[in-house]
């Protein structure tokens, strides 16, 4: 043992001497926790980063039954009720879609007519889900996208058009998959259980869901799996 003491010693003085230090790995941020940082999406005149706004990341499983697995960026946006005694229960808006970011869709609510409405008595959280623009990764698909610009000036209907569609969504799947990606991760249960988790995170014990359009099947997986997260919902 003092052997080897010494030899560590020694290797860590001669890496001193010649003008090197020992390399150290910085931690992780550890899962399910918020680290404030920049707002991702464009911020609505009248609201300030920061104060009328605050956003950050939190990592979080890839499946929230694999714990130790990989993991998942997520970004979130708290914008702070603006009465004298708000609620501890915030609102939750489960957003449209799927596929929409909630972040930028929703975001400019917040300074518009009815913010006074939205936040005189509690906190509006929106959370980016994963799989959409701002959350890594996501699940966007450049080559939809590329058909459907490339055949705008062609006369392509029937089966053309669709055995093209298809190849072109074969050529997304196939590019995650080799990025690694697990698809079948990507799902109302994941999504819900990070719901709660970011909710967590962000000192909320119970919130509120309101849910529109493909958010209102979120808001059912809610109900179903983190009822004692919710103090009411709305669809």
């Amino acid at each position: 043992m003092i052997r080897i003491l010494a030899s560590v010693i020694v290797a860590a003085t001669l890496l001193v001497s010649c003008g090197l230090e020992p390399e150290v790995s910085e931690p992780a941020d550890p899962i399910g926790v918020f680290v404030e940082g920049p707002c991702p999406m464009p911020i609505p005149e009248g609201l300030v980063e920061g104060e009328s706004v605050r956003c950050g990341t939190i990592e979080v499983p890839e499946r929230h039954g694999e714990p130790d697995g990989r993991t998942l960026l997520l970004r979130a946006a708290v914008f702070p009720a603006t009465g004298d005694n708000p609620s501890p229960a915030p609102l939750f808006v489960a957003t449209a879609g799927p596929g929409v970011s909630g972040l930028e869709t929703v975001t400019p609510e917040a300074a518009s007519p009815l913010a006074p409405v939205l936040l005189s008595q509690r906190d509006l959280v929106l959370i980016e889900y994963r799989g959409l623009p701002l959350a890594e990764p996501n699940l966007m698909c450049p080559e939809m996208v590329e058909f459907a610009v490339g055949t705008r000036d062609r006369d392509l209907f029937g089966e053309q058009y669709v055995t093209e569609h298809v190849e072109a969504a074969a050529a997304c799947r196939d590019r995650l998959l080799d990025e690694g990606v697990r698809l079948d991760a990507f799902n109302n249960t994941e999504t819900a259980a990070d719901i709660a988790m970011v909710m967590t995170a962000l000192g909320y014990e119970t919130f509120n869901v309101y849910g529109t359009s493909a958010g209102t099947i979120l808001a059912q997986t809610l109900l179903r799996d983190h009822p004692d997260r919710l103090r009411s919902v709305v669809i």
